[in-house]
């Protein structure tokens, strides 16, 4: 009887997830989206590097179905996560958070979503070395980013 419970449970419970109505974006649908404009908020190098793989991804012709006007405003956060006994800097997190605005123009839609990612990079000694690892840490996170907006 108890058996028969569980599997009852489970078949009910499958059925309603699947009728939710929850689909996902096809990237095969991309191609009938004409981007109409194209906005940007917060950092600089962030937003370029967004926007590039925006435009690469998704074209701006006029002869498209679907019309959206997207805006990206982006905050890069750079907080200390470890200090040694010295008092001494061992190791940055950089938090990249991502709001994206996108209004679909004919069908007067909105949607909007915010993606956070983080990641950690250690202090060298030398200076420059440091740099290159934090300028490493953000384009990682800076094409995580790119590729959860279509997701």
């Amino acid at each position: 009887m108890r058996k028969y419970l569980k599997i009852l449970t489970f078949v009910i419970l499958a059925t309603i997830i699947q009728s939710c109505g929850f689909k996902t974006l096809k990237l095969k649908n991309i191609n009938d989206i004409s981007v109409n404009q194209l906005t940007t908020e917060g950092n600089r190098s962030i937003n370029f590097k967004l926007s590039n793989y925006l435009k690469q991804t998704l074209s701006f012709e006029e002869n498209r179905s679907t019309k959206i006007n997207i805006h990206l405003k982006t905050e890069k956060i750079k907080k200390i996560k470890e200090k040694n006994n010295k008092n001494e800097i061992t190791k940055y997190g950089i938090n990249l958070i991502t709001s994206v605005q996108a209004e679909v123009i004919n069908q007067d839609k909105e949607i909007n979503f915010s993606i956070n990612k983080q990641n950690d990079f250690k202090v060298n000694d030398q200076h420059n070395i440091t740099i290159q690892n934090e300028k490493r840490v953000t384009n990682q996170l800076t094409k995580s980013l790119s590729e959860e907006i279509f997701k």
